[in-house]
């Protein structure tokens, strides 16, 4: 079964030494159909500082200080400096001179036309996930992993009755954590179809007996049908994870850069 967030969970996250991305990375999602997820920690100090933070266009900065908590401020303007640092190493392109720009539900892309090199980006915490694939849209999302208790309501928010359903019959087993792994697959995938939050979440069908083999796209949503393939990815400690994409992937490379994740 492709969807294991009702039973099954991903493998413990392991890393090698962290990296740095490189143009070889960015051949190789071109010969291979692969995607590369990056984890960073976004309160690692070479993350930060006056170097780092110039690499970002004005609106980036301008965005990051309306935001009035000052961890909430910096892990911003870290999680965007990320990006730059992991499109800029893939494209040989300064970091400073990409320009991205957003489409009409808000989606970053790489200006002008945002063809070639799919991206995408989440956080929760100090955690980030970025996702990199060659010629096809991608989605992440991560969430804090529950700890019991309000799940059933919060489900009926976003789930379709077949996957409450399905969530019911599984609780015993999965818990809470199911939920969360729902929303992130909901979430990694209208983020990667385009639209985000934007439209009906409960037409989005994931995981159910109908469902098993793709998503089904319902509603609003069967405009963006396409072979779409989501599930659930190793995550950093206490977090879930879920990763979204267009014609699916080969194989998912999960690698890190910065200082070492909690």
């Amino acid at each position: 079964m492709q969807h294991t967030m009702w039973s099954e969970r991903p493998n413990p996250l392991e890393f090698g030494p962290r990296e740095l991305p490189g143009r070889e990375d960015y051949d190789r999602l071109r010969a291979t159909g692969a995607v590369d997820l990056w984890w960073a920690d976004l309160d690692d100090p070479a993350g930060a500082g006056p170097s780092v933070w110039a690499t970002l266009a004005p609106a980036e900065r301008a965005r990051a200080d309306r935001l009035q908590d000052r961890r909430n401020r910096q892990r911003a303007l870290a999680r965007r400096a990320g990006l730059r640092r992991l499109l800029g190493g893939c494209r040989v392109i300064n970091q400073a001179g990409l320009e991205l720009r957003t489409g009409r539900w808000g989606k970053p892309r790489i200006a002008p036309t945002g063809a070639g090199l799919g991206f995408n980006l989440a956080s929760a915490g100090r955690s980030a996930i970025y996702a990199l694939a060659w010629g096809r849209a991608v989605g992440v999302d991560v969430e804090c992993a529950a700890d019991g208790g309000g799940e059933a309501p919060l489900a009926r928010l976003f789930a379709s009755a077949d996957e409450q359903r399905t969530l019911a019959r599984h609780a015993p087993t999965s818990g809470p954590t199911a939920v969360v792994a729902l929303w992130t697959c909901k979430e990694a995938l209208a983020k990667a179809i385009g639209a985000g939050l934007t439209l009906p979440l409960e037409e989005l069908e994931i995981g159910t007996e109908a469902a098993r083999e793709a998503p089904l796209l319902h509603g609003s949503w069967r405009r963006f049908a396409a072979p779409w393939r989501v599930a659930p990815v190793p995550a950093t400690s206490g977090r879930v994870a879920a990763l979204a994409a267009e014609g699916g992937w080969t194989r998912i490379r999960i690698r890190r850069f910065g200082g070492a994740l909690p």
